[in-house]
């Protein structure tokens, strides 16, 4: 072969790859783009007021209210929204992190958190009262509904055609941006690193994501949402290690919660009435409540 034919096979080959790459490229643009397209109005702000108390050893060290704005997704066309129960009792967590700073086993320390008003932002600005319907301690899933009902069906994520990744597959989450961006929606591509199937099936990405957002296969499918699971990571003090360590040292992990799961929570909450509540996976669970505000 001549050192001709040597140069214009390897230049071939380049072109053909280039191609290639950006054929791939305009085909994620484009699966991104209509992802975002069917599902952006479906991801929501939800305004929080929270009133929170912290008590230490029968003391009453703080008390104040709180506005916060959490990312939920419409699950229902009749407004039923998801968001992360730890976005909406923020003391629960604090709690936990402090005692198990402390290390000490004798504190008494309380800090709590109770909802106040509840509204629902939507994509153009209307703005919904809502009230939580379902609690779901174990997964960090917390149901809000209208308090009225709505005239009209509101756009949401359809459950029911869900997806289960692979490890490493990439995946599109669905989020919302905060004041400075205007609110506006956004779509991120993120890599499937980690499968866990005790005690059911969950997911993490690489990187950090909203949680409440909406987890999407390349086609559209649903995955799941971003949610929060946290565990005490027991011992007797956080220390350097912990400190080093982030969020998993402390007990904390974002998960991607299926939809199929979801789904069956979902269709309880869509009846609550505010006087019980089972979760679905553990009927006398203590944990999960629902209650009407």
């Amino acid at each position: 072969m001549s050192k001709r034919s040597f140069l214009s096979g390897v230049l071939a080959v380049s072109i053909f790859a280039m191609l290639a790459g950006v054929v791939i490229c305009d085909e994620i643009e484009t699966a991104g783009q209509k992802i975002m397209s069917s599902n952006e109005n479906a991801v929501i702000w939800v305004r929080l007021v929270i009133n929170q108390k912290m008590v230490m050893n029968g003391v009453q060290m703080q008390q104040q209210e709180t506005k916060s704005e959490v990312v939920g997704t419409i699950v229902d066309p009749s407004g039923l929204t998801l968001v992360s129960l730890s976005g909406t009792n923020p003391s629960e967590i604090m709690k936990s992190i402090m005692e198990q700073s402390s290390g000490r086993e004798d504190m008494k320390f309380e800090m709590n958190s109770d909802l106040g008003e509840i509204k629902m932002v939507l994509s153009d600005g209307t703005e919904i009262p809502a009230k939580v319907v379902l609690r779901d301690k174990d997964w960090d899933m917390a149901f809000l509904r209208p308090i009225e009902r709505q005239a009209n069906p509101l756009p949401f994520v359809d459950l029911a055609t869900s997806y289960s990744p692979k490890i490493l597959e990439e995946v599109f989450i669905v989020d919302r941006m905060g004041k400075t961006m205007n609110n506006s929606p956004s779509i991120s591509i993120f890599r499937v690193k980690a499968i866990a199937n005790r005690p059911r099936t969950f997911f993490s990405v690489e990187g950090e994501t909203s949680f409440g957002s909406p987890v999407f296969s390349k086609d559209g499918k649903i995955i799941g949402i971003n949610l929060m699971r946290f565990m005490k990571t027991g011992g007797g003090g956080l220390g350097m290690g912990a400190m080093l360590g982030g969020k998993n040292s402390l007990g904390i992990q974002g998960i991607i919660l299926p939809a199929s799961y979801i789904l069956d929570a979902s269709k309880q909450a869509a009846t609550a009435t505010g006087t019980e509540a089972e979760n679905p996976d553990k009927k006398d669970n203590p944990d999960s409540k629902k209650e009407n505000k």
